[in-house]
């Protein structure tokens, strides 16, 4: 399973829950206006932080480098539609520059070469 992580907020800083693998996080978007990046952190319902501040990226896996407790076992992914390695930037997050979740089965057909063969 793939899926957008629909972002409509447009302020510097802004939490939303996104449901994920059949269970609720928040997730804390904010904007570093000293590095002009966007951050995020990932929250449990409690209000329990289990990832803080890492850096958005164009076409790198967020997480893929933690091993983080009680985490969603897939990937958030963010890539510009103008397919360039571009930051996001304040006015593109949700709009030019989107966040996919992928699932562990997405990323395993990703890897053999079947998902993309059956788009």
């Amino acid at each position: 399973m793939i899926y957008e992580i629909v972002i409509t907020n447009k302020s510097h800083y802004f939490v939303q829950t996104n449901i994920i693998d059949n269970q609720a996080y928040q997730f804390e978007f904010s904007f570093n206006s000293r590095d002009e990046r966007w951050r995020l952190s990932v929250l449990d319902m409690k209000d329990n932080y289990l990832i803080r501040n890492i850096k958005i990226l164009p076409f790198v896996g967020m997480f893929k480098r933690y091993k983080i407790e009680n985490l969603f076992a897939g990937e958030i992914v963010g890539f510009n539609n103008k397919n360039i390695y571009e930051y996001p930037n304040f006015e593109n997050l949700g709009n030019e520059f989107k966040i996919y979740y992928f699932s562990t089965e997405a990323i395993d057909k990703i890897k053999q070469g079947e998902l993309w063969n059956n788009i």
